[in-house]
Formats: structure tokens, C-alpha cells, sequence
């Protein structure tokens, strides 16, 4: 009857199994993370103009929200309606290519963001029936010159993007889980393997199951004091 070297740890976790978690939480988390990012990262992006003056921008369908420069920038994003707006909607009109008006109205989400070292908050809004080019006009009252910026509500587009930050997020754990599988695999098979090297002579010479992990279901002859390279 054949005997067996006692081990001192399992072999495991599956060297297969963490790098297939490692790939699939990357695949997961980095495109999902992009995917998420962007809007944001095209609002920062989008410019602002001046007013009076006009503006020519390409917009999507949806609803937009032309925002006025009310002061120095504090932290982060508020929906704050202590900072007052001079431009009404009366003071706006935003055609389309064919030179169709679109209806210009209240804001009905009052937001404050920042935007270049400044903080801009919604004045007017209004919806764009499809994508394309779009010629925003805008006079003021006071005689003055203000910074405008024409984008979509911020709570619009938090929203829009929280399902691809939770897959980001999911992708993330997985990512990490296999890391650390990696890690305790790779610790436990190097105890496997230095046990098996210093293994007491007091085992005959013979044939044992393989202690290489990825010799399952192999046997490795025991000359007394090592392994050799000879399995069946």
C-alpha cells in the first residue's frame, strides 16, 4: 500500500481561479469606471461663453440648464439658492439649425457648480428635441458682462452614471479577492513545495502522490531523501 508525505497546508486557492477573478474584475471595473467618468469629465470640459453675446454649441437631445457665473468657487458641488442669477428667461432664445425656437423656462432643479476656479447656477432651461447644432443667444439687464455655461442638470448626470460606478465598484472587490487568492496561493504553495524538499528520510523510497500542485492525480517517486524528477 502505498503512503503519503504529510503536507502541511493545503495547496490551494486555485492559481486558475484568481487569476480568472483578477481579469474579470479589471474587465469590469476600469470600462465601467471610463464609461462613468466621462460625463462628468465633459462637463468640466464643455466652456463657457459671455454674455450679451451668442453662442453656437452641438447638444444632445435632453434637457439643459444655461448656468451664470454668481462668484468665486467654494468646495465641491450645492444645490444652495442663496446666489442670485440676473439673466431670466426672457433674456435668452436658443434656436435650432432650421431656425425653430425652443421654449425657455425656469429652472425647476436650482444647482450651484463649480467650474474653472468659479461658481455658476442655473438661470434658465430648457430641452433640445434632438442632437445637433444649436445657436444660444443671451442679452443682459445690468450692462454688464457674464460668464455663462451651458450643460446638463449635475444631479442629472450623477444619476446617470451611479449603475456604471456600482459595476466599477463590484469590479473592483473581485479585482482584489483575486489579488489576495493570488497572494495566499502563492504562500501556500511554496510551503507545499519546501516541505516536500525537506521531507524526513524516515519515509521510504517509493512512489507518492505528487506534492506539485500541478501534479494532481500524479505520482513522484521518494528516493528516501528527495523527490526526483520521475513520475508516473
Amino acid at each position: 500500500m502505498q503512503q503519503t508525505i504529510p503536507q502541511s497546508k493545503p495547496p490551494g486557492p486555485s492559481l486558475r481561479l484568481s487569476l480568472v477573478l483578477v481579469v474579470i474584475g479589471t474587465l469590469l471595473a476600469v470600462p465601467s469606471f471610463v464609461i462613468g467618468i466621462a460625463p462628468i469629465v465633459r462637463l468640466q470640459n464643455s466652456g463657457t461663453f459671455t454674455a450679451p453675446g451668442t453662442d453656437s454649441r452641438h447638444l444632445g437631445a435632453g434637457q439643459y440648464f444655461l448656468y451664470e457665473d454668481v462668484g468665486n468657487a467654494g468646495l465641491g458641488f450645492s444645490t444652495s439658492g442663496d446666489d442670485r442669477v440676473t439673466i431670466a428667461p426672457s433674456d435668452v432664445s436658443v434656436t435650432s439649425t432650421d431656425h425653430v425656437p425652443l421654449t425657455i423656462s425656469e429652472p425647476t432643479t436650482i444647482e450651484s457648480v463649480p467650474f474653472g476656479g468659479r461658481r455658476f447656477r442655473t438661470a434658465v432651461a430648457f430641452t433640445t428635441p434632438a442632437a445637433g447644432e444649436y445657436l444660444i443667444s443671451v442679452r443682459t439687464r445690468d450692462g454688464r458682462t457674464h460668464k455663462l455655461l451651458v450643460a446638463r442638470s449635475f444631479s442629472h448626470i450623477i444619476r446617470s452614471v451611479l449603475v456604471w460606478f456600482a459595476i466599477a465598484g463590484i469590479g473592483g472587490i473581485i479585482f482584489l479577492v483575486g489579488i489576495v487568492l493570488l497572494i495566499i496561493g502563492a504562500v501556500r504553495r511554496g510551503r507545499v513545495q519546501r516541505a516536500a524538499v525537506y521531507a524526513p528520510a524516515a519515509y521510504p523510497a517509493g512512489w507518492y502522490p505528487d506534492p506539485d500542485p500541478q501534479g494532481a492525480g500524479r505520482w513522484r517517486y521518494w528516493d528516501g531523501t528527495r523527490w526526483t524528477e520521475h513520475v508516473r
